[in-house]
């Protein structure tokens, strides 16, 4: 029993990569809520290009 200097050094290496681990936690939170947003946001452009007097093409329709 008693003062185990192993323990010691694991709270020490802890601290040192401290802020790696929180760099890691804060790219995968950004990803997570990128993947959140791209799948409940829906944005749907409709732009239309006049080719020529009453011709207009709908750029989304005819592309995608």
């Amino acid at each position: 029993m008693g003062y185990n200097p192993r323990v010691s050094s694991h709270f020490e290496k802890l601290q040192e990569n401290s802020s790696i681990i929180a760099n890691s936690a804060t790219i995968l939170g950004i990803t997570v809520v990128g993947a959140l947003i791209a799948s409940y946001v829906n944005i749907e452009l409709l732009p239309v290009i006049t080719v020529s007097g009453d011709i207009s093409v709908g750029v989304q329709e005819a592309f995608f």
